[in-house]
């Protein structure tokens, strides 16, 4: 095998960094969006029952649609203001345009590599700390409001009334949405900053302890779990736990209309990589949707069917290429889908 020299090295990491850092200010202009949806959602139903006659009469039920409001318009604010505007990462142009010279002019020297290598580093912990910074603002405001509508949603006053009932369950829903919004910002941020620490893992433990973590939204559901003999791998522990995390939400989600859910995660045999699926007998996605997969935000299914933003197949594909692995999937519309991820074996 051909090694690789430094300089190669160098402009395979800025390669990476530029894409990092532009992922991670796109990502927060896109949550900045969803998150203001999702808030416009909470504040129109707060203020309708802001006016409802018979939770005015009780101070209880008045005192909680307002708490609801003002964390309500806490996080407008952020969401207007710091989220919108996450710091800017260096322009590639001129990376870009280097492209298309030949590999004698393309060559700079190292130390332009290295200076440029530093800045890049620089912005991206730059945006890792402001997902950070805006992740903890957005916490107070955003249990505010799950703590508020959660107590609505008990009293008297509510539940005795099909209409108010329904609207503090939209509350607490949008609530819920924004907080998967913060949660995935998050997972990607920590994803990028994250050093890999590889060490030995028995990866069918490491399943079965994500299995349970997961089992809360697998309730009243009967899935049917299929786990077949894994192997050790050597791998980030963390990371690796975030990819099966994310692999096996997305099955839970795509078979959330199944009569009986199966979920299955196994390996293939292969000489110099361990390969490793999660299969699930959901809705499926066609060839089309398939070109969305792993790329920047593309969901897979526009139409509400699935929540999210689809980030957490970039996050897989992004951990898996840091372990110098390969990920790709399978599927057919109303015929479940299966997504593979490899691992090198180390001897």
């Amino acid at each position: 095998m051909t090694e690789i020299l430094p300089e190669q090295m160098l402009r395979s990491k800025i390669a990476e960094l530029e894409s990092a850092n532009s992922m991670l200010a796109d990502f927060a202009a896109l949550v900045s969006h969803d998150i203001r949806s999702a808030l416009r959602r909470v504040l129109s139903y707060a203020e309708l029952l802001a006016v409802v006659p018979t939770l005015n009469a009780q101070v209880e039920t008045l005192n909680c649609v307002r708490a609801i409001m003002f964390a309500a318009r806490r996080i407008q604010f952020i969401a207007d203001g710091a989220l919108a505007s996450p710091p800017q990462p260096q322009s590639n142009r001129t990376h870009t345009a280097t492209r298309f010279k030949s590999t004698q002019e393309q060559r700079q020297p190292s130390s332009d590599q290295e200076s440029r290598l530093n800045d890049l580093r620089r912005t991206n912990r730059e945006l890792t700390d402001f997902a950070d910074s805006v992740a903890r603002g957005l916490r107070t405001p955003l249990g505010q409001i799950l703590s508020g509508a959660s107590r609505l949603g008990t009293l008297p006053a509510v539940t005795t009334n099909p209409v108010s009932r329904d609207m503090t369950q939209e509350i607490l829903a949008g609530a819920k949405e924004m907080q998967r919004l913060v949660d995935d910002y998050l997972s990607f941020a920590n994803a990028e900053r994250h050093t890999i620490y590889r060490c030995r893992i028995s990866l069918e433990s490491l399943v079965q302890l994500v299995r349970h973590e997961l089992e809360p939204f697998a309730a009243d559901r009967n899935v049917m779990w299929r786990i077949g003999r894994l192997p050790e791998v050597e791998a980030d522990v963390s990371m690796l736990r975030q990819v099966l995390v994310n692999l096996l939400s997305n099955s839970l989600k795509f078979s959330h209309k199944c009569t009986a859910p199966v979920i299955e995660i196994g390996a293939q045999p292969a000489p110099n990589e361990h390969i490793i699926y999660v299969r699930d007998n959901g809705i499926g996605f066609d060839l089309e949707s398939r070109r969305n997969l792993f790329q920047k935000f593309g969901r897979l299914h526009t139409d509400g069917i699935v929540p999210g933003l689809g980030i957490g197949l970039v996050i897989v594909k992004h951990i898996i290429q840091r372990h110098n692995g390969r990920v790709w999937a399978e599927s057919v519309p109303g015929g479940g889908a299966t997504f593979y991820f490899t691992l090198p074996v180390v001897s």
